[in-house]
């Protein structure tokens, strides 16, 4: 389960993630929150990127996790950056 991995708040997004509606994901905990509550047109991938975070279990997992949600935000638009 996704608090099982002590190592999870030790992962850091270098630099944070700035997403729309003035979000900043600096951790995966912070990742999971925010997937977890978004609402879009596309919630089967928020499920996978929800489900690939609570089931890290070391670090390759984490680092896999945190692509996975970069690049679900990216699709999804998230990112400020990507608006600007």
């Amino acid at each position: 389960m996704f608090a099982s991995f002590r190592g999870m708040t030790d992962f850091v997004f270098e630099p944070p993630l700035r997403l729309v509606r003035e979000v900043t994901v600096r951790t995966l905990d912070d990742a999971a929150e925010f997937a977890r509550t978004y609402v879009g047109p596309r919630s089967y991938r928020r499920d996978r990127v929800v489900r690939r975070l609570e089931e890290i279990s070391g670090k390759a997992s984490a680092r896999g996790a945190a692509r996975a949600f970069r690049a679900w935000a990216i699709a999804e638009g998230l990112l400020a950056e990507e608006k600007e």
